[in-house]
């Protein structure tokens, strides 16, 4: 079946499981056959002999039957989720009221998985980790997963696998969900993306093909869709039977077709000014949204066609308007970074447009135009256009990213060089502690770490810890010790990459640790002159600084260096302050891997291994 599943009268066994079956009854007659070959015959007292130098020719075999025997058991594995989540599947369905198929059994609410939530990035095939087995472990440590749970911004779990997720991922769980999605609450969203899957997606595998189609089928009668004429003619850019469509067809002006646009919004994607101008004077609804809540504003303005934006304004569009995710026209533009997107900003703040409304997530223009990967050019004049509008630099969502981490979370160099040449502030912290550092440790890609080495970045905390409690270089070292499903939404820690950051870490430490001594070296000399007012001066920003940082130990050795001070104990302070200078040096001879991580039990004693089970 193409559920994945083999039916007889007696049982029912998951595909996984006939695979386990099938894997280990080879794997068993493969060993049988090594064995065989490996004993004499029987002696005269009727036991077999073993031949050692046939034992050591068939590895080659025995290695086979390994890999066959590991093979089974992710396949034994996959069998019990899939068997585990349809069994909950039956007792756990949603209770609702439909207005055309009544009420409806469930025990189960929506499950609204946080943005930051693991199964997002274990089920993104862009995840160089994701994998079917992968979403297994996940789900068996945090709860199963039904087509209709989404992200706060509504977006359904079926919805992001079908876009998202590799053939190997979407079909894995549709095996799961089959019931659901077939015979359950049926999301409009599911329709669409279906469609807009199939229609735009080359080279589609078959198997995903049959899927997809059996999703279609369950919603085509639930789903007021239909691909009309009008959509027709402007999709495919024959503009003048276009404009016959919609004198012929005047019912379909606000129609939404099979991938949920309406006419408008075909026309303005294409920025086909004249066929907008048409279906605009024909009364067609200017701010009709499509099914991901996009206007026709706001697909014009992604696509940077300036003369359909500005007219668009004009007819009367709303200007802050917001779609699903709550991006604003500004921040899709933003995000899709088009050359004129300076000149679409400015058109859109003349108009009123805010430039300081936020989405779902907090993010406001800003954010989105420094860590979409735009261009460099755009972003440095689409910056300027926004700050001079009043857009905060140092502006903050609701994790405390400022557009400079979120650059650097997102791993965009040029926005991150964008916004550090514009000033921004390379020390700020988000609520949860994380800093520059964390982000790029756990987000920075190589050229990224290379960039921010070459820049003079110091009186940045290299052991500032996070609201857990880990610094940047236990986050590092976090993907070499942890498990796959464990380091989703981290990068692979290649040798270049984890060089770099070793690179940028050392950098960064050894500008402080130089700040440091330097300061000590000015103490010394009042010391020397015994100057108490002097020395005390020179002494408090260093015991700021470690009391800000939370730097306990060293915090501690410049207090009783004070007091040595104020004691006049001149000759005791200095030979501390000498100790002081020596231990700064030689911690700047070591390298940065010596550093100590909760993650590595080579030079951490509380090795945080109940996290990595």
């Amino acid at each position: 079946m193409l559920a994945g599943v083999i039916a007889n009268d007696s049982k029912c066994e998951t595909l996984f499981l006939a695979k386990a079956m099938l894997q280990l009854t080879e794997s068993t007659k493969s060993l049988e056959e090594i064995r065989i070959r490996c004993i004499r015959s029987p002696s005269a007292d009727n036991k077999g002999k073993v031949k050692k130098r046939a034992w050591f020719w068939l590895q080659a075999e025995l290695s086979d039957c390994r890999g066959k025997a590991r093979e089974a058991r992710e396949n034994l594995q996959l069998a019990l989720q899939t068997i585990n989540a349809q069994s909950i599947t039956a007792v756990q369905m949603q209770t609702l009221v439909s207005a055309t198929t009544g009420l409806r059994v469930s025990l189960r609410p929506v499950r609204i998985l946080p943005f930051g939530s693991n199964f997002w990035l274990a089920t993104d095939s862009d995840y160089s980790l994701s994998s079917t087995v992968t979403v297994q472990q996940w789900m068996l440590h945090f709860g199963n997963v039904f087509p209709g749970d989404t992200d706060p911004n509504g977006v359904t779990a079926l919805e992001w696998v079908i876009g998202q997720g590799s053939t190997d991922i979407f079909l894995y769980l549709f095996q799961i969900w089959e019931d659901q999605i077939l015979n359950g609450n049926y999301h409009d969203s599911w329709f669409y993306e279906a469609h807009d899957t199939i229609a735009n997606t080359p080279s589609l595998p078959e198997e995903k093909m049959q899927v997809l189609t059996r999703i279609l089928s369950a919603g085509k009668w639930t789903v007021n869709a239909s691909q009309t004429p009008l959509h027709d003619a402007l999709c495919r850019g024959d503009f003048d039977a276009a404009f016959q469509a919609a004198e012929d067809f005047s019912w379909a002006i606000n129609q939404r077709n099979y991938e949920g646009n309406t006419p408008l919004h075909v026309a303005a994607t294409q920025g086909h000014l004249n066929s907008v101008k048409h279906l605009v004077h024909l009364g067609c609804d200017i701010n009709e949204a499509n099914w991901t809540g996009c206007t026709a504003l706001m697909l014009a303005s992604e696509g940077g066609h300036v003369l359909t934006v500005q007219y668009l304004i004009d007819a009367g569009s709303r200007l802050n308007v917001t779609n699903r995710r709550g991006d604003t026209a500004m921040m899709v533009a933003s995000m899709a970074g088009s050359n004129n997107l300076p000149t679409i900003l400015q058109a859109l703040i003349r108009a009123g447009a805010s430039v300081n409304i936020t989405d779902t997530q907090g993010c406001s223009a800003i954010h989105h135009l420094t860590s979409s990967g735009n261009k460099r050019r755009v972003i440095r004049e689409s910056l300027r256009v926004l700050l001079e509008a009043g857009s905060d630099i140092e502006s903050r969502n609701y994790r405390g990213r400022t557009p400079l981490l979120l650059a650097v979370h997102s791993g965009d160099r040029r926005g991150t060089q964008c916004l550090i040449e514009a000033g921004a502030s390379t020390t700020c912290v988000t609520d949860d502690g994380w800093g520059l550092l964390h982000e790029a440790a756990f987000y920075g890609p190589t050229k990224l770490l290379r960039y921010l080495s070459t820049l003079n970045l110091q009186t940045i905390n290299t052991g500032l810890r996070n609201g857990d409690g880990e610094t940047p270089w236990d986050y590092l070292a976090f993907p070499i010790h942890a498990q796959d499903w464990q380091r989703a939404g981290t990068l692979t820690l290649t040798p270049k990459r984890q060089e770099a950051f070793v690179s940028l870490f050392k950098s960064i430490r050894d500008r402080n640790l130089t700040v440091d001594i330097e300061r000590l070296d000015w103490l010394l000399q009042y010391l020397r002159d015994r100057d108490q007012r002097g020395a005390i001066a020179a002494l408090s920003p260093l015991i700021k600084q470690k009391e800000d940082w939370k730097r306990w130990e060293i915090l501690g050795t410049y207090k009783a260096i004070g007091l040595q001070i104020r004691e006049e104990m001149w000759e005791a302070a200095v030979e501390s302050v000498e100790e002081v200078i020596d231990c700064l040096r030689a911690r700047m001879a070591t390298s940065p891997c010596d550093s100590e991580s909760y993650y590595d039990p080579s030079t951490h004693t509380i090795y945080r291994a109940r996290e990595l089970v």
